[in-house]
């Protein structure tokens, strides 16, 4: 027997096998499209700079063995076979992104949204002319916004949202022509707003709040004719806002607060008349509040709060604010009575007026509010009727069934009384603080009905009588402040039942 006949049997098969295995590999890159093999080793680039990749779907699905057509987060196109769309967002994958990237020569849309990819992007990404959409927020890259982003003529979409990018705003992104929305929030970039801002005429979104910011904000700001959403809110910019901002009557969302910006609110706001969000609050806004703010029939919420605004609102609106659900006019210097159209406002759900100089009597027309959740008069110069022997307007206020917080502090309310219709305030109330007021008569006991109270704040007035025993079934409250009245007698065995109590204040009184 010829021993060398099996063994070049042997020989013969397995080079058989190593050729199948080969025309197998080639076939699976000729079968995809003759220039696919291209992307799919620009993917497996990507994917070998991956040093996290905790859900495994890299690891598991981008195989060889598989069309790269059927990876998951590739689209390829119809016709072509080439990758159009990489969206790897939400993956939790760490890593840097690879040069090789840049031969996705037909990828149009580049998604890596919520990971962790860290270093500096590429230059060869440049390459990449067709991108429409690109989202590379909420990553870790630092280092500056490349120039060369410029270069993307048909880019739609930028968002670079929370990705440590730092250094000035390059003024490349103000040359590209069919930009929709431009996102460079929360990041540590510097410098000015690019006054050639106002060359995106497309822009329908702009977003460059949360960054390090100065300067003015630019007039031709108001060339954006197209832009719904605005936000520059905390940076250092400073300066007044431009009158230009009137032109932009598509606005539905303005926010520039947490700046430092200054001088008078231009009455041009009242021009965007599609506004929902007005937020301008903490800034070193001073002067009178432009009565056409409150005509924006569409706005939800106005936030003017912390500035240095003055004078007189409005006793009436034209339009009013019949969706306002927030308005917040807290820290200013506002004075004169609250006007009525504040009562007409009937969606409203927060009505901040704390630190003022309103004066006047409070309206009895806040039962109006049915919707009303949170309700803050604190430190002004409001004062009760003098028509009517107890505070009417917490009457009023039991139509608001909602209500969780009621404040009215430090007021000067001299010689007005709880009402016994205090006990029907609304069953969510968790808060009623209202000391400093030169309350007088006794505390009503009815105010034990409200079972969700956590905080009772009645501190410095004029309460007589006796510190109500109903109190004990308030097994919720955790503060109670009686100090600095007249209260007599002794303390209520039934207080003992209020587990929850950590602070309880008795002094200045006339216990025994």
């Amino acid at each position: 027997m010829n021993p060398s006949k099996p063994m070049g049997k042997s020989h013969f098969m397995l080079s058989l096998v190593v050729v199948i295995l080969f025309l197998n590999f080639v076939c699976s890159f000729s079968m995809e499209s003759p220039n696919i093999t291209t992307d799919r080793l620009a993917l497996l680039a990507l994917k070998y700079h991956v040093t996290s990749d905790p859900k495994r779907f890299l690891a598991t699905n981008w195989s060889t063995s598989t069309s790269v057509c059927n990876w998951i987060g590739v689209t390829c196109g119809s016709k072509n076979l080439r990758v159009t769309v990489l969206n790897r967002t939400g993956m939790g994958l760490v890593g840097t992104i690879p040069s090789h990237l840049g031969n996705l020569s037909f990828l149009s849309r580049l998604n890596i949204m919520n990971n962790s990819f860290q270093g500096l992007l590429p230059n060869h990404l440049a390459n990449l002319h067709r991108l429409k959409f690109i989202n590379l927020g909420n990553n870790k890259f630092g280092g500056e916004i490349p120039s060369w982003f410029g270069s993307f003529t048909r880019l739609q979409n930028l968002n670079l949202f929370g990705s440590n990018f730092t250094g000035l705003i390059p003024s490349s992104l103000c040359h590209l022509p069919k930009l929709e929305s431009l996102n460079l929030g929360n990041n540590n970039l510097r410098g000015q707003i690019p006054v050639k801002i106002g060359n995106l005429s497309t822009l329908k979104s702009l977003h460059m709040g949360t960054n390090q910011l100065s300067g003015q904000i630019p007039g031709t700001i108001g060339d954006l004719l197209n832009l719904e959403r605005l936000r520059f809110s905390e940076n250092n910019l400073t300066g007044p806002v431009p009158s230009s901002i009137g032109n932009l009557t598509f606005l539905s969302y303005l926010d520039f607060s947490s700046n430092r910006l200054s001088g008078s609110l231009p009455f041009q706001i009242g021009n965007l008349q599609n506004l929902e969000i007005l937020s301008l609050g903490n800034n070193s806004f001073s002067g009178s509040i432009p009565p056409p703010i409150f005509n924006i029939s569409t706005a939800l919420m106005i936030w003017l709060g912390f500035n240095q605004l003055s004078g007189q609102l409005p006793s009436t609106a034209g339009l009013g604010l019949p969706k306002l659900e927030g308005l917040y006019l807290e820290l200013n210097e506002l004075s004169g009575p609250i006007p009525t159209f504040i009562s007409n406002a009937s969606n409203l759900i927060f009505l901040q007026l704390t630190n003022n100089s309103f004066s006047g009597a409070v309206p009895d027309t806040f039962g109006n509010l049915k919707y009303l959740q949170r309700l803050d008069l604190g430190h002004n110069n409001l004062s009760s009727k003098p028509s009517s022997p107890v505070l009417s307007f917490l009457s009023s206020l039991t139509s608001c069934k909602s209500l969780e917080v009621l404040i009215f502090d430090d007021n000067p309310l001299i010689n007005g009384e709880l009402p016994v219709s205090v006990g029907n305030l609304s069953a969510s109330l968790t808060l009623f603080y209202a000391s400093h007021c030169n309350i007088k008569g006794s505390i009503p006991g009815e105010i034990g009905n409200l079972s969700k109270l956590l905080w009772l704040g009645l501190d410095h007035n004029d309460f007589t009588g006796t510190i109500p025993a109903t109190l004990g079934r308030l097994r919720e409250l955790q503060d109670v402040d009686l100090g600095s009245n007249k209260l007599e007698g002794s303390i209520p065995s039934e207080l003992c039942h209020l587990e929850r109590l950590a602070y309880f204040t008795l002094t200045d009184n006339k216990l025994f």
